[in-house]
């Protein structure tokens, strides 16, 4: 049975020349913990396809958890949330 995860990932967004940093939480459906990675590149992977004028890289994977609650979604990925980071924001993650 595929487990729910939450997954905070960072994100580089280039547009228009320009770099933008992007914090995004999806919720994935894994059968295995081991998949969490190829699910987060397939995700940014997806991104690049759907944005013709951006260019998304993962910097990190920030956090996971799994969720212990059902929720039913029909796409392989929900996004609940995406923010831009400023620079100030992003010197408080001291790996970066």
């Amino acid at each position: 049975m595929k487990k729910l995860f939450s997954i905070k990932i960072l994100l580089l967004c280039q547009v228009d020349s320009r770099e933008v940093y992007e914090e995004t939480l999806i919720l994935v459906k894994l059968d295995n913990i081991d998949d969490l990675k190829d699910k987060v590149y397939s995700y940014v992977e997806k991104l690049n396809e759907e944005y013709e004028n951006k260019i998304f890289n993962l910097v990190s994977i920030l956090d996971y958890y799994e969720i212990s609650d059902e929720i039913e979604f029909p796409r392989e990925f929900v996004q609940i949330y995406s923010r831009f980071i400023n620079r100030e924001e992003l010197d408080l993650y001291p790996e970066f």
